[in-house]
């Protein structure tokens, strides 16, 4: 990932494109009205949602809700659980936990909390810390204790974490800088509560279960925190592309219609389901495999729906 904590421009740019929730806690409605000439059940699709599914949800209970989802999986695993393979990574499940162990305690330092020192770590900054490759020696040894002991030791780090951003030392609306991308510290949150998300989905597909359903409001604050940073992220992949104005539909539970790019009339329209859309941006689905209804120029929502840098873990 690249470092962007020394971008003079950076705070310009996201402002004019509405990418402000990169930067600033998530406090902002991002819903604009639905598009006129998608098909009526698609709209019908997109609106009908359970009571309180656009409603907002603070990023910390964001975040603490997924930590309680992960830690009861991990007390309802046996043995021979923590030994299969966690898709798309190279770790056991075991060494998924190991690995998520290591990011709760550099989401501490990151929060400003004394933490255990993570291996991998650069300047301080942020910039330089690869998320896949932070806590390479950490992840070694905890693969070997008893995974039951690796679990403990993150549930103590995330609650750490918990605790803290339920404090008044917490300052949602500072920036720091996560594996080289700039935050507030309440976007930090929804970041994080989004890889919790992934990395739960990783755990039961590995073990043979059914993925779970996710509250409405979770799956609103994830995509919402997400969609809007879309066309930041293709220019910073694709420094010469053209950024313009775009109507991203997520449609079920917890969707949402969303104008990014700018203003103006878009130029295209997308519409998709939203679980889809997080395991998408997640990196656990291509873009092949995901409906998409696309009005308008194609190549733009493409390019917007590829691009995945600050999400995919």
């Amino acid at each position: 990932m690249t470092g962007l904590r020394d971008d003079p421009g950076l705070d310009d740019v996201a402002e004019e494109w509405g990418v402000e929730s990169v930067l600033a806690a998530l406090d902002e409605q991002c819903a604009a009205a639905p598009p006129r000439r998608l098909r009526a059940a698609l709209l019908e699709r997109a609106q009908r949602r359970a009571p309180g599914g656009g409603d907002a949800i603070d990023a910390v209970d964001l975040y603490h809700r997924r930590i309680t989802v992960l830690r009861g999986l991990l007390e309802s695993l046996s043995p021979f659980d923590w030994e299969r393979r966690a898709e798309p990574s190279d770790w056991t499940v075991h060494g998924l936990v190991g690995h998520m162990l290591v990011i709760e305690r550099y989401t501490a330092s990151r929060l400003g909390l004394d933490t255990p020192p993570v291996d991998g770590v650069g300047n301080g900054s942020g910039a330089g810390d690869d998320h896949l490759t932070l806590g390479a020696d950490t992840i070694r040894r905890e693969l070997g204790r008893d995974p039951e002991v690796t679990a403990t030791a993150w549930a103590v780090a995330a609650r750490r974490v918990c605790d803290h951003v339920r404090s008044e030392a917490y300052r949602p609306g500072q920036p720091t800088v996560l594996h080289g991308w700039p935050f507030s510290q309440s976007s930090a949150l929804v970041a994080r509560a989004f890889e919790l998300w992934t990395h739960t989905d990783d755990i039961r597909s590995a073990i043979g279960r059914a993925l779970q359903r996710t509250p409405g409001v979770e799956l609103r604050a994830m995509s919402s925190f997400s969609v809007v940073g879309l066309p930041y992220l293709v220019q910073l992949q694709h420094p010469n592309a053209q950024v313009v104005p775009v109507r991203i539909v997520l449609t079920g539970d917890g969707g949402g219609t969303y104008d990014i790019g700018g203003p103006g009339s878009p130029v295209a329209t997308a519409a998709l389901d939203v679980v889809e859309y997080c395991r998408l941006v997640a990196g656990r689905i291509d873009l092949g495999s995901v409906s998409v209804m696309r009005e308008g120029d194609r190549s733009v929502i493409d390019l917007l729906l590829g691009a995945r840098g600050a999400f995919s873990m």
